[in-house]
């Protein structure tokens, strides 16, 4: 009696854009044989997804049977998400080396987001800045990340001076 083929047990995969080249193979769950082919192709080849060319969709990985086991399929859905798409409102300080400077994140249409800034605070609003350069990691729900930089600038420094007026009086000579 002949071991039917095995081709695994398929699974749903979520990938951001920037990953690396991907391996399905590896995802498939079970003991599957090695043996087998994706359909479709990936530009790759030999079952390498590569989220910054291979489209989402879904990909079967076929293992051929016998004559007497038909093939054995098993199907990974692949989705590549998009990393946030992040607009920047950054206020400036009013006076030089006033702390009153803000920056406020948001991300239009991608679902609630995690922000975390380079000193660790958290949350798409920081108010009370002063001049400096400020970067936010800003990340999706399903992992991707965007990284913004945004300026917090100051006027110049005024600076005091001193004027001298000279001043001729009634009677005095001026020469």
């Amino acid at each position: 009696q002949e071991t039917p083929p095995d081709a695994g047990i398929g699974a749903v995969v979520e990938l951001c854009p920037d990953v690396p080249p991907v391996d399905l193979f590896t995802f498939l769950g079970g003991t599957p044989a090695t043996n087998g082919t994706w359909s479709p192709a990936t530009m790759l080849g030999g079952g390498t997804f590569d989220p910054s060319q291979d489209p989402s969709g879904t990909y079967t990985y076929v293992v051929p049977g016998s004559a007497v086991c038909p093939d054995a399929s098993a199907s990974i859905s692949v989705t590549v998400g998009a990393s946030p798409f992040v607009d920047v409102l950054v206020t400036d300080a009013t006076c030089h080396g006033i702390s009153d400077g803000s920056v406020v994140l948001s991300s239009p249409g991608g679902g609630p987001v995690t922000t975390t800034w380079d000193d660790g605070a958290e949350g798409l609003h920081r108010t009370g800045l002063a001049a400096g350069s400020y970067t936010a990691m800003v990340t999706s729900p399903m992992g991707c990340v965007s990284v913004v930089n945004a300026v917090v600038e100051e006027p110049t420094a005024l600076e005091a001076g001193t004027s001298v007026i000279s001043a001729i009086c009634e009677g005095a000579s001026g020469q």
